[in-house]
């Protein structure tokens, strides 16, 4: 073979690999779509904070201090709970390996959908429509923020899911 033969085919051949590399480095630069990222798995609570602290009550009902940590809050079978979002736009809230009422169903659906711009979920549960804007979406961490009226109060609660 001449030397510019190989000169071409060395040059083919490495523009190829080089053509292919990009492209492929190409296709791993487009992320997953937020309906993928939110539907692939299933999501437990990890977090739930709330802006303007909430009273915390004793079993008899008093109040015993105020906390903005709503998570240290619940009860351990709470934080067991599963939530998955299907592609069919079904919603399914799963109680998880326990029950804080053995009378509940173990599991709950209701449907949800994108809004502004992929921006919130509009979650319905038994025909009750909660909004919730969406503050991160990735594929291990759902951050999600909504606010909501208690008597003459108004608080805001940051809600982590992961997988």
């Amino acid at each position: 073979m001449s030397q510019n033969a190989k000169l071409l085919f060395v040059l083919k051949h490495g523009l190829t690999f080089i053509f292919s590399a990009c492209k492929k480095d190409k296709e791993d630069d487009n992320p997953p779509i937020k309906n993928e990222l939110l539907t692939a798995l299933n999501w437990r609570m990890t977090a739930n904070s709330v802006s303007s602290e909430m009273p915390v009550y004793d079993e008899d009902g008093n109040i015993t201090g105020y906390s903005g940590d709503e998570y240290a809050q619940m009860e351990t079978c709470f934080k067991d709970d599963l939530t998955k979002f299907d592609t069919d736009l079904t919603v399914n809230f799963g109680e998880g390996a326990t029950k804080c009422d053995d009378n509940d169903p173990q599991t709950v659906s209701g449907t949800w959908a994108f809004k502004s711009s992929e921006t919130m979920l509009a979650v319905n549960e038994d025909g009750c429509t909660r909004d919730v804007n969406i503050l991160e979406l990735s594929a291990s961490i759902l951050k999600l923020q909504y606010s909501s009226g208690f008597g003459s109060e108004t608080y805001t609660f940051a809600i982590t899911l992961m997988h």
